[in-house]
């Protein structure tokens, strides 16, 4: 794949590895450039160029990165911003189901115990 701007060539981009939440490149610029992905722009997308934080720029509402001359490497990972409080939410009628049953279960012992020592 080819980095490309009006002018011409900027350099070239090569896909180190790709998963369902993330995906690896390897760049190769000439120049300080911006890497545009023809994927959709999402709030949940952060990114790395060569291990220090970088913005996932929207640009015409897909993903883009700054990059700088040479080679680097670009890491996009996408993890949705709401899924601990979603997860939390969704949780909790789970979680008093189960301390409902578990205090019946130790207050009917207790019961027992009284009714038996009585």
């Amino acid at each position: 794949m080819a980095l490309r701007n009006l002018a011409g060539d900027l350099g070239t981009v090569t896909w180190s590895s790709r998963r369902t939440n993330s995906l690896c490149l390897t760049v190769m610029a000439k120049q300080e450039a911006v890497l545009l992905l023809r994927e959709r722009w999402g709030p949940g997308w952060t990114a790395t160029v060569n291990g220090a934080r970088a913005d996932v720029l929207r640009v015409a509402g897909l993903r883009a990165v700054r990059v700088p001359a040479g080679q680097s490497k670009v890491r996009l990972t996408y993890w949705p911003r709401l899924f601990f409080a979603e997860l939390f939410l969704i949780s909790l009628p789970a979680a008093g189901v189960i301390v409902f049953f578990l205090a019946r279960a130790i207050w009917g012992r207790h019961a027992n115990r009284r009714i038996a020592g009585a």
